[in-house]
């Protein structure tokens, strides 16, 4: 990777006082390009550095660092100390707003938001308190919103679905990590309240656990309140398995309308996320999902 930078108050100023401005002559490279070496970069104004993830050093699942802007090289860069590299997550995005920054990724076979506010100690930044934003269902899929443009906002959007939520958006507290649903797409004559999803491990012929998402209809004898794993494992019922482990493609378990007539007629969906997709980590994929290492 190689990102450049623009200083937009410096070529404001410019265009200002009626200088001939030349974009090209204003970019800065932030750290040139390594073979191997990918990082993504957004600006931490409040603390005037630049925050990173990257994979440098080894850390296939990605670190999260900064570096001050003045110096944005890779020889500068910093792990924080209170939110190290952790193999079990993997972190594919960090948007930084005025007072905290989120975090987006993967952990536990599932995609994840974190939220995190920062303090700056002896010039370098650090995390002064973490917070995984968490949802009810056992199973879903989660991303943060494009449409997040208001760089002080004391909350932010995301796009949530499962097996039985039809994609919503969510606004997301920043100081408390609760969610409140704004928007659900519209899906004429679908009731959730008659679905339910869940998690369940299948072991491998090599003993790995490969997580598994499923969506069934509520049978009658089905009590709200009671553990759902276990009224699902309590009968037998027609299965339609669906597993895809390739490119490290990550097989969501979000909403699908196709697959309604089979839940109505008392089929169970589940999707299996083999290995060979990333919703386990680069690792599922890179390590455990190709060639001969490839055992599903």
């Amino acid at each position: 990777t190689e990102v450049h930078m623009l200083d937009l108050g410096l070529v404001h100023e410019k265009v200002n006082a009626d200088e001939n401005v030349q974009i090209k002559d204003s970019l800065k490279v932030v750290s040139a390009r390594e073979q191997g070496v990918i990082y993504k970069v957004d600006h931490m104004e409040s603390a005037n550095h630049l925050v990173f993830l990257t994979n440098a050093w080894g850390k296939k699942e990605f670190t999260l660092c900064a570096a001050p802007v003045d110096t944005p090289e890779r020889a500068n860069w910093y792990e924080m100390e209170s939110f190290k590299y952790d193999p079990g997550k993997y972190l594919l995005g960090a948007y930084c707003f005025k007072d905290y920054l989120v975090l987006s990724g993967r952990e536990g076979g599932l995609s994840r938001l974190w939220i995190l506010h920062t303090a700056v100690k002896d010039g370098k930044v650090d995390v002064a308190k973490a917070q995984r934003v968490e949802f009810e269902e056992e199973a879903y899929e989660v991303n943060f919103s494009a449409r997040n443009k208001v760089f002080d906002a004391s909350s932010f959007r995301v796009i949530y679905s499962s097996m039985v939520t039809p994609d919503s958006t969510l606004m997301v507290e920043s100081s408390t990590g609760e969610s409140k649903v704004i928007k659900v797409e519209e899906v004429p004559g679908y009731d959730p309240s008659k679905y339910a999803t869940l998690r369940l491990e299948a072991e491998a012929r090599d003993g790995t656990k490969v997580p598994m998402s499923v969506v069934f209809k509520k049978d009658d004898d089905f009590v709200e309140g009671k553990d759902i794993k276990a009224q699902f494992v309590s009968k037998p019922r027609p299965t339609y398995l669906y597993g895809y482990g390739s490119y490290g493609a990550c097989m969501e378990p979000s909403f699908g309308m196709s697959r309604l007539p089979l839940l109505d007629r008392g089929m169970a969906y589940v999707i299996a996320h083999i290995r060979g997709g990333s919703e386990l980590g680069r690792g599922w994929y890179e390590t455990e999902g190709k060639y001969l290492a490839k055992l599903n």
